[in-house]
């Protein structure tokens, strides 16, 4: 059996060790942070938790369409904090700083400030689309009046002894006006073609934006989708 290792295998490799190796000794740094601020020994753990689990979750949804900002946003938030709170606990641990009141403070808001922070992500990733989702659109249908239709009707008449032809026409119906109302979807790139010109000369004019896209009308994730669509066209 051959196997083909690519590029890629190893880059992904790579990225996951360097990831978990990284991990562990942030962990164990603000774990030792921690238990200098007060918490005991298995609560300490919860602060790497609470910085580096949501780093690496943010991180996700940076490359996820319709919170992209958001989460590009959350993890540089959270890697500059867990970057202070490792040079925070390299420094206790060294003896090179001291524990203050405003250190114990500061680090113990940090569980509490994670938790908002990831109810938030979970909020916006799992929100559905907006009222621009599902819209009615009513159509007027007009149904053609056919031709007239003449049919000739022969009738043999004995008394007379000739036959008598008759024209017969048939008059259609009035029109039948009715006015039928359809749910179009825009959670695709489906949008109305005036949305998606607009968006077309967004996109010839510059770099654009989901936020942009979603002032035409468009929900999160159509925006997302569309403009996906344009940067990759």
């Amino acid at each position: 059996m051959t196997t083909n290792i690519t590029r890629r295998h190893v880059v992904t490799s790579g990225a996951v060790v360097v990831s978990v190796t990284a991990f562990a000794a942030s962990a164990d740094t603000l774990a030792t942070l921690g238990r200098s601020v007060g918490w005991n020994e298995w609560l300490s753990w919860s602060l790497p938790v609470a910085v580096d689990v949501l780093a690496m979750v943010a991180l996700i949804a940076w490359f996820t369409p319709g919170v992209q900002r958001i989460g590009k946003l959350m993890t540089a938030a959270t890697v500059v904090t867990s970057v202070v709170l490792n040079a925070l606990g390299h420094l206790v641990g060294t003896g090179h700083l001291s524990v203050g009141a405003p250190m114990v403070i500061g680090v113990s808001a940090v569980p509490v400030i994670s938790m908002a922070l990831a109810a938030h992500l979970a909020a916006e990733v799992a929100a559905p689309g907006d009222q621009h989702d599902d819209q009615e659109v009513t159509a007027e249908v007009t149904t053609p009046a056919p031709a007239p239709v003449t049919t000739p009707v022969t009738s043999d008449d004995h008394q007379d002894d000739q036959d008598v032809t008759a024209t017969v026409t048939v008059t259609p119906a009035k029109t039948d006006r009715r006015k039928v109302t359809k749910t179009v979807t825009s959670g695709s790139t489906e949008v109305p073609a005036a949305t998606r010109r607009k968006a077309e000369k967004l996109a010839a004019d510059g770099k654009v934006t989901i936020d942009q896209l979603r002032a035409l009308g468009l929900s999160r994730r159509a925006a997302a989708a569309l403009r996906r669509e344009l940067v990759t066209s």
